[in-house]
């Protein structure tokens, strides 16, 4: 897997509204980002970020117009997408760039070469613990958080993008265990997505993401790889215990307890099905 990792103005207005309004929306409570932020959004910006989030619901790709450094590439990309008014509204979001971007210009090697050196054994087991390789490429785009000690991200569109909110005083472990997390999310959206998967799973997004926990960013696969993880799985339950997947953390975590004993014998979609998880 080649990794790329890129940082821009541009991206930080955008991944700052965009994932504002998603917290707002998927857990009632933008408090979290406000913390990744550190400031809410209020007025003009607010509405935009609001108008940003919508339109990059219906189609996640814009993103990719976003990761180019140039004001001129990214607008080209856009009227490309058919979604110049874009730039627009990511314009009427401040953030302060300047002191970020030292930050991020010192992290981004750091975190590239932890990634390289991992890289033959995370692709060693997650083809054993999950049946799949990993992608071919990975653009990491970086941001930066106000929220010490913890980092934050999300995998985005149908190519491998992943976003990554990192802080000042984080060991460089932790973004990459949580970018390994966000790129296993992107190998498993199948699994999301096709009914013909996870056949009674009725809330496929949390049983995958409790699934993912348990393995990185703070799991089995984050130990195996050296980056700081753990086998205790009720550690585990400890860490997530507010998450919207704690039922699925709780009824898998003594299925997992078993599984990080045989992970190289068989995949976990396998061992769950012998269990009688999955059908």
């Amino acid at each position: 897997m080649r990794v790329e990792i890129r940082y821009n103005e541009a991206w930080q207005k955008v991944a700052m509204a965009y994932d504002y309004i998603a917290s707002s929306v998927e857990e009632g409570d933008p408090t979290l980002c406000k913390a990744v932020f550190h400031a809410p959004l209020f007025g003009k910006a607010f509405v935009a970020a609001v108008q940003l989030y919508n339109h990059i619901q219906k189609n996640e790709n814009v993103l990719w117009a976003f990761t180019h450094d140039s004001t001129q590439l990214i607008q080209k990309e856009l009227i490309r997408f058919g979604s110049e008014d874009l730039l627009q509204l990511a314009e009427q979001i401040e953030v302060d760039f300047e002191i970020y971007a030292p930050v991020l210009k010192k992290m981004a090697p750091k975190l590239i070469t932890l990634l390289a050196e991992k890289n033959e054994q995370a692709e060693y087991a997650v083809k054993r613990i999950f049946g799949s390789s990993l992608p071919e490429k990975a653009l990491i785009m970086l941001s930066y958080s106000f929220a010490s000690g913890r980092v934050f991200g999300g995998f985005m569109s149908d190519k491998c993008l992943v976003s990554l909110h990192v802080p000042e005083d984080v060991r460089i472990e932790r973004p990459a265990s949580t970018a390994f997390h966000e790129i296993i999310h992107y190998l498993c959206k199948e699994y999301e997505q096709n009914p013909q998967l996870l056949v009674g799973i009725d809330d496929r997004r949390s049983f995958l993401e409790a699934l993912i926990l348990f393995f990185v960013p703070r799991g089995m696969l984050a130990k195996y790889l050296g980056l700081g993880g753990t086998l205790d799985t009720k550690l585990i339950l400890n860490w997530y215990r507010d998450r919207k997947c704690k039922p699925w953390l709780e009824k898998l975590a003594p299925y997992m307890d078993e599984y990080f004993k045989v992970w190289e014998t068989r995949t976990v979609w396998d061992f769950l099905k012998e269990r009688g998880v999955l059908s």
